[in-house]
């Protein structure tokens, strides 16, 4: 595999410019509510798929440039990035869990609550309320 070259800094460069536009589509897709406020601005569904395929091609780009164009050590680098992240997300919900615990108790229904008042389902043996 390639160090990082002037190619791939122009890549990364290219991606730092279009954060301030991705800010704005990761607010709206996390949002509650926000398919309201879609349906209500036309033409931003399709303006924000605009630049998440952006982002997708120069992220594509810099990992096969660090790659040299091997896609089976791209897959390893996704697969490695995607694994990190479910760990992360593992660590915040057992964290969430203590949390919720430690404030409200275990008892059956003891987190529906303080979920219900932020918009959070609970998941209460296996079903979504």
């Amino acid at each position: 595999m390639k160090s990082w070259s002037s190619h791939v800094v122009a890549r990364v460069d290219s991606q730092r410019a279009s954060e301030g536009r991705l800010a704005a589509v990761f607010e709206r897709l996390t949002v509650s509510g926000s398919s309201i406020e879609y349906s209500r601005e036309p033409g931003w569904a399709e303006e924000d798929l605009v630049v998440l395929a952006e982002l997708k091609a120069v992220q594509l780009d810099a990992l096969r440039a660090l790659a040299d164009g091997d896609a089976v050590a791209v897959d390893r680098l996704i697969r490695s990035e995607t694994d990190a992240l479910r760990a992360r997300i593992g660590l915040l919900a057992r964290l969430r869990a203590v949390n919720l615990n430690e404030a409200y108790g275990r008892g059956r229904g003891a987190h529906a609550s303080p979920c219900d008042a932020n918009g959070t389902p609970v998941i209460v043996d296996g079903t979504k309320r």
